[in-house]
């Protein structure tokens, strides 16, 4: 006697396990977050290169820890003073409260800013987005190993049976 809802027609064909699916789910997640972020700091790279204004700024505030920041004070073209953060400055960026640094700033969204010497956050762009796309791949190949293990066409056997 069987217990419980009648399983739909795709849970019987793929033989449903939950703690499998659960799996690839999360790891669509993460892996579909971290290539949003790392495109979205492309983009952000792309607008300061296309739009951004060069200025200098002071260092204000220095946070160091896994990824290195600064809040940066400077002064628009328009007499705006503006305090904003910068993530991953240059390692020949002298990181010292008080220190002048070089900023590539956008004139539309002003608290959109960057160091001028952009090494390090070329290479955080590159690992997301690259970590991001790898764990996609390996995420859907593991979902359709486990649809094709499950059904019989991993192994060339053809259809289910119904």
């Amino acid at each position: 006697m069987l217990r419980g809802p009648k399983p739909g027609r795709w849970t019987r064909y793929a033989q449903f396990d939950r703690p499998n699916w659960i799996a690839v789910v999360v790891g669509l997640a993460v892996g579909g977050a971290l290539l949003a972020i790392g495109i979205d700091e492309w983009h952000d790279h792309y607008l300061l290169e296309a739009r951004g204004v060069v200025t200098t700024g002071r260092i204000v505030e220095v946070q160091g820890g896994k990824r290195t920041s600064l809040t940066v004070q400077f002064t628009t073209a328009a007499g705006d003073e503006v305090t904003a953060e910068v993530i991953d400055p240059s390692a020949s960026t002298k990181q010292e409260e008080g220190a002048p640094i070089t900023l590539r700033y956008d004139p539309q969204a002003p608290d959109r800013v960057a160091d001028v010497k952009d090494d390090v956050a070329v290479g955080s762009r590159w690992l997301l987005v690259a970590a991001g796309g790898a764990l996609l791949a390996g995420t859907g190949w593991a979902a359709w190993r486990l649809v094709s293990a499950r059904t019989g066409r991993a192994r060339g056997r053809g259809r289910a049976p119904r």
